[in-house]
């Protein structure tokens, strides 16, 4: 994990990359709070989808 937490504190003195990461960061943090409530249920990706009606490829 110190390579990715590396390259990201590389990419982060790039202006296009500040503004690029800014730009998706509402988005990241709605995925993590999925990722995170889906984990405490216990619940697979497939299940999620089934239980939404959402395509998990999409």
């Amino acid at each position: 994990m110190a390579t990715l937490e590396k390259l990201k504190t590389e990419l982060m003195q790039d202006p296009e990359f500040i503004q690029a990461y800014e730009e998706v960061r509402p988005e990241l943090a709605v995925m993590r709070a999925i990722a995170d409530a889906r984990a405490q249920q216990n619940l697979t990706q497939t299940q999620v989808a089934e239980k939404t009606g959402i395509d998990q490829k999409g």
